[in-house]
């Protein structure tokens, strides 16, 4: 009975992976919903229990960098605060959202916008938006966010890091990523 106790919780536990490796060359990876894909360089780790919009990513932990590619429908474009966006919302509306939601991810958050420039996603009108976050213990984090609403989406593939050392370390694997980035299907 013992035995078959230990067993089970075994094949539990190896069932609770959380992140799988990706391969040491370059990929190619899409969203479980198959909205879009990107292209990712070796080395990246990807969050396995990510939702079907969504590609997380990270390289040497969550707490160094973390890579979020996701698609969400403009009635619930973000996943903490209760908003709607319309297709033909404005870049400031949804970066001021972008910022909200962050802040009502973790409380005691402040966030100062550095630059919002309009640019071309995919195709698309979009954004490129950089952000300084100190979380409530006094740690600067950098975040840069791309950005596009479509006619029923809003994507977003956003790169967050601490400011010393490791946002500037892989900025240029994440720019290569978001350049990579394509849609797919538009919802």
């Amino acid at each position: 009975m013992k035995k078959l106790v230990i067993l089970s919780l075994m094949f539990v536990l190896a069932g609770c992976q959380v992140f799988t490796r990706l391969p040491e060359t370059q990929s190619t990876v899409q969203n479980k919903g198959k909205d879009f894909e990107v292209t990712i360089p070796g080395g990246w780790v990807e969050y396995n229990d990510s939702k079907e919009n969504t590609i997380v990513l990270t390289k040497e932990g969550p707490a160094l960098q973390w890579v979020n590619f996701r698609e969400s429908s403009l009635d619930k474009p973000f996943e903490f605060i209760d908003v709607k966006l319309k297709s033909d919302a404005l870049v400031n509306e949804v970066a001021d959202h972008f910022v909200e939601n962050l802040k009502a991810q973790q409380s005691g958050l402040t966030v100062e916008k550095n630059q919002l420039v309009p640019m071309d996603i995919n195709g698309n009108d979009g954004f490129k938006l950089t952000l300084n976050a100190t979380n409530p213990n006094g740690l600067v984090f950098k975040v840069l966010v791309y950005g596009t609403v479509t006619e029923k989406s809003l994507y977003t593939l956003s790169y967050e890091s601490p400011a010393l050392y490791f946002f500037e370390k892989e900025l240029p694997e994440f720019e290569a990523m978001a350049n990579s980035f394509q849609i797919l299907s538009q919802k």
